[in-house]
């Protein structure tokens, strides 16, 4: 709920900052964690706390938790974009997602992975910021509702196979954040 307050309270001082031909930005930094089975990647927002009892279809899991906050935050900037090029507002909004980056988010994971793996895998706190570094300073970042990845526009949950590489049972393929309607409901 923060990114949306914040984005909603400052939107005033946005839209007075840009212009048609250099609108100001909104960028919110998501995860490729969003393709996490979730009742909000089926499109159901009756009950995004998870508060259904233990060992219940949904649960509360953290990273169930997690997944549908960054799903979330994709469908908020989808909505805002929308709402925005309704409007003919000179603010466009964009979600990224970063890639693994050696942080210290994986505290907070169930299962630390040993830390030469994460050495392998995971990108610099330098080159994790590149994305956003694109977006609010290069030509491409003027384009309104994207998902981006790797400093080039990609697909978010519902266009293509997951790029999660997890058992089946965790990431969810065909299922959706590009539904409208799921949108406004989350709005």
């Amino acid at each position: 709920l923060s990114h949306f307050l914040l984005v909603n309270l400052l939107l005033p001082q946005l839209e007075m900052a840009g212009s048609r031909e250099d609108p100001a930005r909104v960028i919110n930094v998501s995860s490729s964690a969003h393709f996490v089975r979730s009742p909000l990647a089926f499109g159901d927002v009756s009950d995004l706390n998870l508060s259904e009892p233990d060992g219940a279809k949904h649960a509360y899991y953290p990273w169930t938790a997690y997944g549908q906050s960054k799903l979330a935050q994709v469908m908020f900037t989808y909505e805002l974009s929308r709402r925005l090029q309704a409007r003919g507002a000179p603010v466009v909004a964009n979600v990224l997602d970063p890639g693994i980056v050696n942080t210290e988010l994986q505290r907070y994971l169930p299962e630390k992975a040993p830390s030469a793996v994460m050495q392998f895998v995971s990108k610099s706190p330098e080159k994790g910021a590149e994305t956003t570094v694109l977006l609010a300073t290069a030509d491409a970042g003027r384009t309104a509702g994207g998902y981006w990845a790797d400093s080039k526009q990609a697909e978010s949950l519902g266009r293509g196979p997951s790029p999660l590489p997890m058992s089946k049972e965790l990431a969810v393929q065909g299922t959706t954040s590009y539904d409208e309607s799921a949108w406004a409901s989350l709005w």
